[in-house]
């Protein structure tokens, strides 16, 4: 039996003592299923969905990162909101696949992708995969070819500028993710030779817990900036543009909350510019 989540025990009701979720007993759940457990509320799962939802511009998809939390039960229940689901790895995929998540809707990101799980994410349909270095296109090649499919791909950049002065970068300079920015116009005229690759645009991952609605603001309008001078210099079109992390969670004490309306009226405007 599943009990589905909650952020704070406080939106829950107290009875004699004893704590009720969905008016099920927290006493009856651990004499099922004994301790430790895991408690979640369905209802609070769609609740931030639509509040992330409120928050970020209609023309923008939102994809849940499977990382994040892979129960499958979870997984059915976000599937019914999100755009799609970010997967990093074949058994991120199998789950999803396994709560009903069509694999269309799913982007494949992550460096270090085994030649099993890209044929794995081939032959499931995969929505678009993000490719970290110019070898992952020609494993890519083959594998479409053994399996006569294409495949929609992104190339994930490695910008040559910081995007954010706060949480965890993942650019500025050369890094360990992605393909660094002065070679993604060579690379992206090399997909023309494999027929097998479809190029659908880029990736670029601005970081992780980012908690300041102006670092992400900033980041993204960069990161939209540098996808009109590719545009303009290489005359490819980019059909879509991964903007990666960058919503933070306040984890300690003095961590505050992401300003969720600063986000929607920032990103409003970009976005018209």
């Amino acid at each position: 039996m599943n009990y589905a989540l909650s952020s704070s025990l406080n939106n829950y009701n107290k009875k004699d003592g004893i704590l009720f979720v969905q008016d099920v007993s927290i006493l009856d759940i651990v004499k099922e299923h004994g301790t430790p457990v895991y408690i979640y509320d369905s209802s609070i799962i769609q609740k931030r969905y639509q509040q992330l939802r409120n928050s970020i511009p209609a023309k923008i998809d939102i994809y849940y990162a499977v990382k994040a939390n892979s129960h499958i039960d979870v997984l059915r229940s976000l599937g019914k909101f999100y755009d799609g689901f970010d997967i990093a790895s074949q058994g991120e995929m199998a789950k999803s696949i396994d709560a009903g998540v069509d694999g269309s809707k799913m982007s494949f990101a992550g460096p270090g992708k085994s030649i099993e799980e890209l044929e794995f994410a081939v032959r499931n349909n995969i929505g678009s995969i993000s490719v970290e270095n110019v070898a992952e296109l020609y494993y890519l090649q083959d594998i479409c070819e053994k399996l006569q499919k294409n495949v929609a791909v992104l190339l994930r950049v490695n910008p040559d500028f910081d995007l954010t002065k706060t949480g965890m970068k993942m650019g500025g300079g050369p890094k360990q993710f992605g393909i660094d920015s002065a070679q993604i116009p060579d690379t992206m005229h090399k997909i023309d030779s494999l027929n097998r690759i479809d190029f659908k645009g880029i990736h670029i991952y601005a970081g992780s817990q980012i908690l300041d609605a102006n670092s992400i603001i900033n980041a993204f309008e960069r990161i939209l900036n540098y996808a009109s001078q590719l545009f303009t210099e290489t005359g490819k079109t980019l059909d879509i543009i991964n903007l990666g992390g960058g919503f933070g969670i306040p984890y300690f004490a003095n961590d505050k909350p992401i300003q969720l309306d600063e986000i929607n009226h920032g990103l409003a405007v970009v976005l018209l510019e």
